[in-house]
């Protein structure tokens, strides 16, 4: 992985080292949790106003990334997940 990981939440970092899912909590007015599959390239995310989980399908690792990186969850995720993938 690039130098960037050492940014992400503890428990996206442990997730993408492991090729795990993790369920990081986000200090964010917009979303409480996001949770990411690797094996399937699911992302589920969980909004504050109890709204979720949402599931976006072929979602790549770096999105997820990105999110657990993202100084505003809420604009990440305007930007670069509700109109880019499919969610259910």
């Amino acid at each position: 992985m690039d130098g960037g990981s050492s940014k992400l939440f503890p428990q996206c970092r442990i997730a993408a080292a492991e090729g795990k899912s993790a369920l990081p909590h986000f200090n964010s007015t917009a979303i409480s949790r996001a949770e990411y599959n690797p094996k399937t390239r699911v992302l589920s995310i969980w909004f504050t106003d109890g709204g979720g989980p949402y599931d976006y399908d072929r979602v790549p690792l770096f999105v997820y990334e990105g999110l657990c990186r993202a100084g505003s969850k809420r604009s990440f995720f305007n930007t670069y997940i509700l109109d880019q993938y499919a969610a259910r």
